[in-house]
């Protein structure tokens, strides 16, 4: 009976510490991960005992966001209330790759591209979402682009004006870029950058845009919908925003 109520005690404390995030790896069924208040990143395999067979502290503060790499089993992203996210390399947990920096708010959502393996978004509490970019950790770049933000922050989307609650990207073949984001404020937007932003040298631009300056900015097409009302009034919009 005693020994019960030790067992009690114990759960009770555990579950005082809030679990915020969890996620699959899609290349090894019996493999998932979780992260929480209390800053740990967690593994777990379901061949093996009820506790997790890794464990690490990944930040300073609740880790709200965690994703498998889909290409590589051995990556994973953190994201957390500390305004940074991870990159780990599961083969060597205690070392952290890359921490990735631009965001002034907790990250609450993390979600790879299903096209593009060295591509991930993370939505932010500072009502941002950004597309990072793996391929361009470490590129030089000038005093202009220095202010921009590190090389690898490929795009930023500031459309919302509330708190980020949801992102996902489009799966369909040809929807390489377009992506979804929900917001506090009952509002759904379907996004992509412009081609300037992905395609780089291969776009060939018109020498009349180079004239404007707000053309070589990150300039977006975004549908917007109130998910709030019903009425006809209310019925999807297209409209051009210039990050």
């Amino acid at each position: 009976m005693v020994q019960d109520e030790e067992d009690d005690l114990a759960a009770e404390e555990e579950n005082k510490l809030i679990n915020e995030d969890v996620d699959w790896n899609s290349m090894q069924d019996y493999t998932f991960a979780s992260v929480g208040d209390d800053k740990m990143l967690m593994i777990w395999d379901t061949r093996a005992s009820p506790e997790p067979v890794t464990k690490i502290q990944a930040h300073d503060r609740e880790i709200l966001a965690v994703a498998y790499s889909p290409a590589r089993d051995y990556l994973l992203l953190t994201g957390s209330a500390d305004n940074t996210i991870i990159l780990h390399d599961l083969r060597s947990p205690a070392k952290k790759l890359h921490t990735f920096e631009a965001h002034t708010d907790e990250v609450l959502h993390l979600a790879w591209s299903p096209h593009n393996p060295t591509i991930f978004a993370s939505a932010s509490s500072d009502r941002r979402v950004n597309i990072w970019d793996l391929s361009q950790i470490g590129v030089e770049q000038s005093p202009d682009d220095q202010e921009d933000g590190p090389p690898e922050l490929m795009f930023v989307h500031g459309g919302h004006t509330a708190r980020p609650t949801d992102f996902c990207w489009a799966p369909g073949e040809g929807e390489n870029w377009t992506a979804s984001s929900t917001s506090e404020d009952n509002i759904v937007m379907v996004w992509q950058p412009t081609m300037r932003v992905w395609a780089g040298d291969e776009v060939k631009v018109d020498s009349k845009e180079l004239e404007d300056g707000d053309a070589m900015e990150g300039v977006e097409s975004t549908t917007e919908v109130n998910v709030a009302s019903s009425s006809a009034a209310d019925a999807p919009q297209t409209e051009q925003g210039v990050q």
